[in-house]
């Protein structure tokens, strides 16, 4: 079975990137945390439910504002796996875990 990153090869983050930078200062960067009516269940996220669902848009705002492409994400509570494919699809490499 080829490997999850060879599977994705052509999906490509099609977010609206105004979600990630304002020039509208703090207000602005407040309203761009607002996910309301964003589509969670893009990609793999609708493969099932999780009961504790981390949101990709969430994910891939924290990616691209707090690491850079190539480094290395951890996620200890890794569920089902979001933060893994966002980082992917982010070029950030990622280890995840899960004890459920």
């Amino acid at each position: 079975m080829p490997s999850l990153s060879k599977r994705l090869d052509g999906i490509t983050d099609k977010g609206d990137e105004s979600l990630y930078s304002s020039s509208e200062g703090i207000s602005g960067w407040i309203d761009n945390w607002d996910f309301n009516g964003a589509d969670a269940k893009t990609y793999t996220h609708r493969l099932h439910n999780y009961p504790a669902i981390f949101i990709p848009q969430l994910v891939r705002k924290i990616l691209k504002e707090y690491s850079d492409e190539g480094s290395t994400v951890l996620d200890i509570f890794n569920g089902s796996g979001t933060t893994t494919l966002e980082a992917m699809l982010c070029k950030r490499r990622s280890i995840g875990i899960e004890l459920n």
